[in-house]
């Protein structure tokens, strides 16, 4: 008599178990705000976190004919429309000017 009600408990509570699992939705709760956002804003969330700590954002294009040149420049508007982006072009620091005069050769 007891193993035919351990085994019908064991039966039942396995039963319940499986229908719990096959009927419930399955459903992920999450605190972060990416689990919530889909789509784009999901990919946009995703690089504004990447960069929310970086005060500085290198750009560069491959390549150095007018094309390339005039890509950068596009991004560089791009860029500049943004009120919290500022533009630093850093070629003619002093730095670098002494650099190509102790390595106008290479």
């Amino acid at each position: 008599m007891k193993s035919l009600i351990k085994y019908s408990n064991f039966f039942i509570f396995s039963f319940v178990l499986v229908l719990f699992f096959i009927v419930q939705p399955h459903k992920k709760f999450s605190s972060q705000l990416s689990a919530m956002l889909t789509g784009e804003d999901k990919k946009i969330y995703q690089l504004s976190e990447k960069f929310s700590y970086v005060k500085t954002f290198l750009v560069a294009v491959e390549g150095f004919g007018k094309k390339d040149l005039e890509k950068l420049n596009t991004i560089k508007k791009e860029l500049i429309a943004h009120d919290e982006i500022v533009v630093n072009n850093n070629l003619n620091n002093k730095i670098f000017q002494k650099y190509k005069q102790t390595y106008q050769y290479y």
